[in-house]
């Protein structure tokens, strides 16, 4: 994911993942301000698995973060830039597609992202 202009605290690339529908997906946001983020919605309600909470291993400001999520049955873990930033565990979706987007809010319409490199695997 590649940050490239927007306002660094209210706005975001993000990773979705186990996609049903619209109303069933995990989303794993990596903040240019230094922080991420893991939100589920199920059967069209939001919860938070974790708020925001910073970790070096994010690139702050313009630049690049290699993201990656390793879903493998009810284990999730969560890496940017090759360094573990959490684990949990989670059974409320079990399969489904991924995708990737970006979003702002207060107010924020200014946002440029870019992603770049995807790569996909099958978990033995």
């Amino acid at each position: 994911m590649e940050f490239i202009s927007g306002t660094e605290n209210k706005t975001c690339p993000y990773v979705m993942f186990r996609i049903v529908d619209w109303d069933n997906y995990y989303r794993f946001l990596v903040s240019p301000a230094g922080t991420f983020l893991l939100e589920k919605k199920v059967a069209g309600t939001w919860t938070t698995l974790k708020g925001w909470t910073s970790h070096e291993a994010i690139h702050t400001g313009p630049g690049t973060n290699k993201v990656a999520v390793k879903a493998s049955g009810t284990q999730l873990t969560f890496f940017v830039n090759g360094q573990q930033v959490y684990q949990t565990i989670d059974g409320s979706l079990v399969g489904g597609q991924i995708g990737v987007g970006c979003g702002s809010y207060a107010g924020n319409t200014a946002l440029h992202v870019a992603f770049d490199n995807i790569e996909v695997w099958s978990l033995p």
